[in-house]
């Protein structure tokens, strides 16, 4: 577990190290990302620092013990975050080869995930329910 551990919090700061700035100069609008995100993409500019915020207290959300659920919430709204940013990019006609670097993000992310899985699986006394179709209640495995 120690092993995943370690893991997991590299592959996580790497993902927060490499989201830092997207997630500053959307919360707070700096000027070439207002310009980037109004005028190539054609988003709104109110849009811009709702998701810059919300990355932020994702990222924030990621350093906190514990929490799984929200956890979970967290790494959804990145991962919408993340392919919506992909999908405009082609949108406008970028291409392929300049999207390494939100793929690079989806990548750290997706490792971050996995290993955040493998360290809730192996802590002790966690109860997993899964979905007993017979019942339709929760049973312990």
């Amino acid at each position: 577990m120690k092993k995943n551990k370690i893991i997991y919090w590299i592959i996580t700061i790497a993902f927060m190290y490499w989201m830092y700035d997207p997630t500053i100069s959307s919360a707070f609008s700096y000027d070439y990302a207002v310009d980037f995100f109004t005028k190539r993409l054609g988003y709104p500019q109110y849009f811009l620092v709702y998701t810059g915020v919300t990355k932020l207290v994702g990222l924030i959300v990621l350093l906190i013990p514990g929490f799984p659920k929200i956890k979970e919430w967290v790494y959804a709204g990145f991962t919408f975050d993340l392919v919506a940013a992909i999908y405009s990019l082609i949108a406008i006609g970028m291409p392929l080869t300049s999207l390494w670097p939100q793929t690079l993000a989806l990548a750290l992310m997706t490792g971050s995930y996995v290993f955040f899985h493998k360290i809730q699986k192996s802590l002790p006394n966690q109860i997993l329910y899964e979905h007993n179709s017979e019942s339709n209640r929760a049973v312990p495995q």
